[in-house]
């Protein structure tokens, strides 16, 4: 990208610049975070470079900015996130930035991996450049952006991301048909939901009745989502081979979520685990999903009854919810109608981060307080 600029910036302006940068990476980067970078002149508030992580794999935020600058003498580097310190798929980004004596370096949040966590900062104020955290705001806004990433190191569990179509009244699938309830935009917009996360989950009867591909279907997206299938009886697994599931996949990229585990080749296993009660556990299968496959965010696609269990269970960080303008009435059916609440209070208290007009249908996209 163009990384040198001659124009006029304040250093409110660029740690808003800095985030915008990161968002362009959304989609594209997991699991690695979205980061953007900007270098200013605080003396004359000239913009010198920015930059941004691109995809996963290739050059960070700091990288992208710097390949063009010879000296930071003087000048101030502003992180979305802490430079990293360790060797991933690329060196680490603080030497690379205490290299250039830049004079301050300001971040918004520091790294909660704990291979770096703090490490970054320090390397690049040995080098002598001034270290000064940006305010509340902006962290607050790159949290949310980031939301999965610090949630899976913060808490070594994965992020569950909540997502369904519905109608006015709340429904998602009539006679146990959910194709297609919004249109064309908002289908796309969930493909883009889709790519930021490392794996789609649905139940069993979405896999039987809809046979999804659970692909990404937006050109430039070449990244390609685990599957888990919440089947606790495997009773579809005889038949996994002819879904659409594998046409796209290795069986290993296959999780099945069950009681009992299956000697079947075809796709990996996780045992679910029960509640006191006799219902699974959801929160246990976040952490076995971080911990046995590193997922640190998982997309819930599935029908009603699976998107229901997680509302009941407030196992989730995030719901981005699409309306379509019309009703299918008492026969449909929907994953709140297994919530029952004795008063208003009992409902999720929901942020709402987001409202778009998507065509016909209307999108919002809920973060849980």
């Amino acid at each position: 990208m163009n990384d040198q600029i001659d124009d006029t910036i304040t250093k409110e302006q660029a740690l808003h610049l800095a985030l915008d940068l990161a968002k362009k990476g959304l989609g594209r980067v997991e699991p690695n975070p979205c980061v953007g970078c900007v270098v200013i002149n605080e003396r004359t508030n000239k913009l010198i470079a920015l930059g941004y992580h691109q995809k996963f794999g290739g050059a960070h935020a700091e990288v992208e900015a710097l390949k063009n600058l010879e000296s930071g003498e003087g000048l101030t580097i502003i992180v979305t996130l802490e430079p990293c310190s360790h060797q991933g798929k690329t060196p680490p980004c603080a030497n690379l930035v205490a290299s250039k004596n830049f004079s301050k370096l300001i971040y918004i949040d520091q790294d909660p991996n704990p291979k770096v966590s703090g490490k970054g900062l320090e390397i690049v104020k040995a080098s002598g450049a001034k270290i000064e955290k940006a305010s509340d705001e902006f962290s607050k806004i790159n949290r949310q952006l980031n939301s999965k990433f610090f949630y899976a190191f913060e808490n070594k569990a994965t992020f569950f991301h909540l997502k369904w179509a519905q109608s006015l009244d709340g429904k998602t699938s009539l006679n146990g048909k959910s194709k297609w309830i919004t249109g064309e935009e908002s289908r796309a917009y969930g493909h883009f939901l889709r790519a930021q996360s490392d794996a789609v989950l649905i139940g069993r009867e979405t896999l039987e009745k809809d046979d999804p591909l659970l692909d990404i279907r937006i050109e430039g997206f070449d990244k390609k989502n685990k599957v888990i299938v919440f089947d606790p009886k495997l009773k579809s697994l005889d038949d996994i081979k002819n879904k659409n599931v594998f046409k796209l996949r290795p069986p290993k990229s296959v999780v099945y979520l069950c009681y009992e585990t299956s000697d079947s080749p075809d796709v990996d296993f996780l045992k679910l685990k029960k509640k006191p009660d006799g219902e699974y556990c959801l929160k246990t299968l976040a952490k076995d999903l971080y911990e046995k496959h590193s997922f640190q965010s998982v997309f819930v696609e599935g029908g009603a009854q699976t998107l229901g269990a997680f509302l009941k269970q407030q196992e989730f960080g995030r719901a981005s919810v699409f309306t379509a303008p019309k009703f299918l009435g008492a026969q449909a059916s929907g994953p709140t109608d297994s919530l029952k609440f004795d008063e208003i209070s009992q409902g999720s208290a929901f942020e709402v981060s987001d409202t778009l007009t998507l065509g016909d249908d209307v999108f919002v996209d809920l973060y849980k307080k």
